[in-house]
């Protein structure tokens, strides 16, 4: 919870722990006093909220799969080399290097 909360706080603008905490309560819908957080808000709700999100949905599916990649071949040191997808991956990011893929129409929290 800490990190999840350091990730929301820290960044190009550095906000309060306490601003980010009561900014996140008020786009969680509680009734808090807002005075002074509308920069807080807009910065959680549009770029750093979505991105901490994604993080955490990612990491989840990271995790799934390699709990079904054990289950499947039954072997607990089971990796994604064992079925190509690394060689896979390898290709993708070579490909992108080569015919320089960009972040073009990415929205903003996707952006490196």
């Amino acid at each position: 919870m800490l990190v999840l909360w350091l990730s929301l706080a820290l960044g190009p603008v550095s906000l309060p722990l306490g601003d980010t905490l009561r900014a996140a309560l008020r786009l969680a819908g509680l009734p808090l006093d807002g005075t002074g957080l509308a920069q807080a808000e807009m910065i959680l709700g549009q770029i750093r909220l979505p991105r901490t999100l994604l993080g955490l949905a990612v990491g989840a599916v990271l995790a799934l799969s390699g709990v079904a990649m054990q289950g499947l071949f039954r072997n607990p040191l089971a990796d994604p080399g064992l079925v190509g997808v690394s060689s896979g991956a390898a290709l993708g990011a070579a490909l992108a290097i080569v015919f320089g893929a960009s972040l073009g129409g990415l929205p903003a929290f996707l952006a490196p």
